[in-house]
Parts: structure tokens; C-alpha cells; sequence
């Protein structure tokens, strides 16, 4: 299952204030886990809503600057390298280090666009203060990544004075650097203002958390392998410069430095937490967010369902060091009042569904058609958001070549017969929008009679022997019933070229599953192995409409359904075309 479907998902996990016995506060956590194939392994709470990445997707921001050669033209170190990644606290090492940067590019602290900022590291801004120094761009938590971004300008002999601008080559650049990542279509993201002035990207968290388990992975091969690319150069640096990723107290630092190489993470604003780990040799990616945007409460979360996920993480040193004073440590952090004393901690709560990440399961359908049939998941459950969600999804497979734009339209088209024209013209027009493109206006030349013979064909393949019987049940309950299921459905939508009759019911049986249309879906199960489908496949289409499937009784008649089907198939798969078992079939 990718990332962008619907998952099922326990609830929220929490991060629990805690005041001597009294609850005080609750900060609720959601939490995706997914593997480098898009299998979501875990998760808690709400994985469908859009999620500003902000400052996790600098990882993938700080790719370009490296893979166009920026280190090799300007000299960079590791430290100049990892503070494009970071949002750094404004300690002199942090400021000395984006100097450094600007400086190669031939640039100074001027050419931030970037606000002035105080330095999150108290310390440092109280000696500012100390010295009558006002703070300026240089001291911005994310300067590090607009200097990076400079330097990419001047690589490039691109303007300077804009990069922040939506349209400048920097950020179309940083757009499609993030969708490569994560799987989506550029014009699958929602657009945003991050708090330094940069556009943000939103997506579901799996999305979020398959670009972490995909830039692990590869900087972890490239590391393997002695090769140069990218990622492994990121990560090298990352690890020799653990300080410019965050600095002094922070977690993203300890975690860098004290991970023994199985980790890496990044903080964003507002709650959001990405980050990779290694797990029996498998890398994982994790994505949470913390809806009310709390600070206090979003390390604390991820230190649990890291700990959750793995419990001999908790071994490590980074984990074991001490958050701020010391006192609690990352897990159970003390909060103190205004004498310097404990007065309350926070803790974790709910976290360990997490330790039924389920094993690693192969999709055995190839990623255009598992992209249609979650479209088709969505679109019968009337899911807009998943609509949405998916057709980004699909405009993704076509965009890597696994899927043909044609075929898109025709699902779609073919999901009128099932879910009716609004849910299939909401589809269609969701499609040109995600896509941009135009349809073929030359009128079908085929006509109705050409429909009825083509539909009759393809209802004997589906229906084998019972077709005639099929059609004069339709007949009988309406005459009309029984021209249109041959002219308008069998014929017209579902022999149409473009998508092959095997893709045409499982999609179908998709539709159906999620409908929660048991004798139907019976038809089109039987269909879908009459046409040359295997079960494994069809049990596939199944495994990936389940989250849409309303509730745990219409999926035990799914389950049911299918297992009739599969025991009929079974017996009869000597006996002959005549003794097929469907008299309970109904188109």
C-alpha cells in the first residue's frame, strides 16, 4: 500500500503535562511509519490531512546546491553543507558558519532574505543583548538554508534578489527536489508560507515520512558503496557537523551525533517531526505532527515512537542525553517553576500500537494500476480529500512513465457505472486540474450497434455460459435495464480502448468492494478471474480498497464474498464451461 492511500490508523497517541497525579494538559500526536516501497507500516491519529512539511523538508531542500556541483565550485565543508539543513539556535558557530557560506558565494549576510531574528539559543541572545547587538538575518533560525539557496542562485547565474519568490528557478527547483522525494506530483502539494519567507509544502504525513525512508535509504547506499551522490554527502556531513543541524540542547543534534549512524531526523515548526531509521537493516520512514503545534511536546513525541518503533534505540546516546538542565531526560522532561524546582513532567501516552509494525508485505500490482484502483477506493467512498490525495498520485505514476494518461481517463469514465456521474465528473474534473491536460474531443465513431455487439462480446467473456441468463434476468425486470447494460455498459464504457478488460474489472471489483454490493462484487470477482486475472491479483485490488471498505461488517461480506468466489472457482476448475457455479450472478 502507498503512503497516499487512506490507511487504517489507531487513535492519536498523546503527550501527557503531568502535575503531581493530575493531568493538566494533553497535546495530541499523530504518527505515520513507512517503509522505502510505500508501505505504510504504522500509524496513529489523522494520516490524511495535509501537514505543512516546513523545516523537515530541508533535507531535501539542501539537495540541488550538492548535486549541481555547488561543493566542488565554492569549496564547501561539511559544516557549510550541514547548516543548510539545520535550523540552527544563532550560536557564534552557527553564524560564523552561514558567514562562511555567503562568503564563498561571493555574497554577505545582506543578500538573507531572511527576517532578523533572536537566536533561539538563550545564551547567545542573552549575549547580544549583553553587548548592545541588535540581531539580524544572520542570527535567523534558517539561514543556513537561504544561504544555501544563494549559492544555488549564483551556481546557476540566476537573480538573487527574488529567490524566495514561488516562480524564481530556486524554488521550482526545491518544488520538484521534494516531490522527486516524496512521490508526488509537484502539482500535488498545497502551497504555503513558511515563517521565514520561503514556500512550504503540505501533504498527508505518509507522504512526508516516504521521503525520509527514501533519502535514508539512498544516503545509506551511497555511504555503503563509497559513492558521492547527494544524500550520502549530506549525511557524511550531517555527521561530522551534528552542531549546524541544531545546536546545543536540541534533539536533532543529540540524535545526529549520538544516533551510532541509524538515525536522522528533522524538526519542523509547528509540531511537525521527520525522520529515518534503521531497523534490522531495514530503513523506516516516520512522520508526526502534533496538531496544536506545541514545541515541548513534539520531541518528546518522537522520542517515544522512535523508542516504540525500536526499543534498543533507547540505548543509544542520543536518547540518553539530557534535555536541557538534565532533569527527566528526552522522555520524561521536568518542568520547573520559577525557583529552579520540578513542578511537573511530561510523558508519553499511546504510543505503543506502534509495536505492531506489521512485516514488510510485496505489493504484487504494478504501481499504475495500484494508483487507479486506491483512485477508484476513493472515489466510492465519495472521499474528496482522498480523491484529491490519489489523483496526485496517479499524476505521479504518468509523469515516471509506469502509467498512461489515456487509461487515467478511462477509469474514471468507468467509475460512472458504479458510483454515477457526480463522483465521476468531481473525478474527471479533478484530473484536468492535477494534470493540465486536454481530452481528445474527436467524437467515438462507433455506434450503437457496433456498442451491442462489442458489449455482448465482452459480457459472454465475463459471464461465461451464464451471459444469456444475466441478460434476460436484466430484461425482465426492465427491458431497458437489459439494452443498456449491453449498448451503454458493457459496450460503450467498459470495451472502450485505452484500458485493458482484465485492469476494467478490477477496477470494477474495487468500486464494488468499497459500495458494499455483495452480490455484484461476486460477479465481477468471477469476472475478473474469467478475464485472465489471477487470485493473488485480485486479492491485491482487495488488500488496497480495504480503509475505504465502511466498517468491519461490509468487510467481512467482502471477505466472504471473495471466498465464495475463490471456493467456486476452485471446484470447478475441471468441470467444464457449462458448470461454472454463477446462477446467483447479477451484472
Amino acid at each position: 500500500m502507498t503512503p497516499l492511500s487512506t490507511p487504517a490508523s489507531g487513535p492519536p497517541a498523546e503527550i501527557l503535562l503531568r502535575r503531581g497525579s493530575v493531568v493538566e494538559s494533553r497535546h495530541l500526536v499523530h504518527v505515520a511509519v513507512v517503509d522505502v516501497d510505500g508501505g505504510l507500516r504504522a500509524g496513529l491519529g489523522n494520516l490524511v490531512e495535509p501537514v505543512f512539511f516546513r523545516s523537515a523538508a530541508k533535507l531535501f531542500q539542501a539537495l540541488p546546491l550538492v548535486e549541481d556541483g555547488g561543493v566542488e565550485h565554492f569549496g564547501l565543508t561539511p559544516a557549510e553543507i550541514a547548516v543548510t539543513c539545520g535550523s540552527h539556535g544563532g550560536e557564534p558557530g552557527h553564524v560564523a558558519v552561514v558567514s562562511a557560506l555567503l562568503a564563498k558565494a561571493g555574497l554577505s549576510a545582506e543578500a538573507l532574505r531572511c527576517g532578523p531574528q533572536a537566536p533561539m539559543h538563550l545564551p547567545s541572545a542573552t549575549e547580544l543583548f549583553r553587548r548592545g547587538i541588535t540581531p539580524g538575518r544572520v542570527h535567523n533560525n534558517c539561514s543556513g538554508k537561504h544561504a544555501g539557496m544563494l549559492a544555488l542562485a549564483r551556481l546557476h547565474g540566476w537573480p538573487l534578489d527574488d529567490y524566495l519568490a514561488t516562480d524564481h528557478p530556486v524554488q521550482r527547483r526545491m518544488l520538484t527536489t521534494v516531490a522527486q522525494w516524496t512521490g508526488v506530483a509537484p502539482e500535488g502539494f498545497l502551497l504555503g508560507g513558511d515563517g521565514c519567507g520561503l514556500p512550504t509544502f503540505a501533504a498527508p504525513l505518509p507522504v512526508l515520512a516516504l521521503g525520509f525512508a527514501r533519502w535514508m535509504a539512498a544516503a545509506l547506499g551511497d555511504d555503503l558503496a563509497g559513492a558521492d551522490a547527494a544524500p550520502g554527502r549530506i549525511l557524511r556531513a550531517l555527521r561530522e557537523a551534528p552542531e549546524q543541524l541544531a545546536g546545543t540542547g536540541r534533539l536533532c543534534t543529540a540524535l545526529m551525533a549520538g544516533g551510532e549512524g541509524r538515525l536522522v531526523v528533522k524538526l519542523g515548526a509547528e509540531g511537525v517531526y521527520g525522520a529515518a531509521l534503521l531497523r534490522q537493516g531495514e530503513v523506516l520512514g516516520v512522520a508526526l505532527k502534533v496538531p496544536d503545534g506545541a514545541w515541548r511536546a513534539v520531541e518528546v513525541a518522537l522520542v517515544h515512537a522512535l523508542a516504540s518503533l525500536d526499543p534498543s534505540l533507547e540505548t543509544l546516546p542520543g536518547l540518553l542525553s539530557p534535555l536541557g538542565s538534565g532533569a527527566g531526560g528526552w522522555r520524561r522532561p521536568v518542568v520547573s517553576d520559577t525557583l529552579g524546582r520540578p513542578a511537573a513532567h511530561l510523558e508519553g501516552s499511546g504510543f505503543t500500537p506502534l509495536e505492531l509494525l506489521s512485516p514488510r508485505q510485496e505489493r504484487r500490482l504494478p504501481l499504475g494500476l495500484g494508483a487507479l484502483v486506491r483512485l477508484a477506493g476513493a472515489q466510492a467512498a465519495r472521499d474528496a480529500l482522498g480523491v484529491d490525495r490519489e489523483l496526485a498520485n496517479v499524476a505521479a505514476r504518468v509523469m515516471e512513465g509506469t502509467l498512461d494518461s489515456r487509461a487515467v481517463e478511462e477509469a474514471i469514465l468507468q467509475s460512472l457505472l458504479f458510483v454515477g456521474y457526480p463522483a465521476a465528473l468531481e473525478g474527471m474534473q479533478g484530473w484536468r486540474r492535477v494534470s493540465g491536460t486536454h481530452p481528445d474531443l474527436g467524437a467515438d465513431p462507433r455506434g450503437r450497434e457496433a456498442w451491442s455487439v462489442q458489449g455482448a462480446r465482452l459480457l459472454a467473456q465475463v459471464y461465461g455460459s451464464q451471459a444469456p441468463v444475466v441478460r434476460e434476468r436484466m430484461r425482465t425486470m426492465h427491458p431497458d435495464l437489459g439494452t443498456w447494460m449491453v449498448e451503454e455498459g458493457y459496450g460503450k464504457v467498459l470495451s472502450r480502448p485505452g484500458l485493458p478488460v482484465g485492469d476494467r474489472e478490477l477496477l470494477n471489483c474495487a468500486l464494488l468492494a468499497v459500495q458494499d454490493a455483495p452480490r455484484q462484487l461476486y460477479s465481477h470477482l468471477r469476472g475478473a478471474l474469467r478475464v485472465g486475472e489471477s487470485i493473488r491479483r485480485v486479492s491485491d485490488v482487495l488488500a488496497e480498497v480495504d480503509p475505504w471498505i465502511p466498517g468491519a461488517e461490509a468487510k467481512k461480506r467482502v471477505e466472504d464474498t471473495w471466498a465464495r468466489v475463490q471456493e467456486a472457482w476452485t471446484r470447478h476448475a475441471h468441470a467444464g464451461p457449462n458448470d461454472e457455479g454463477q446462477k446467483n450472478d447479477v451484472c
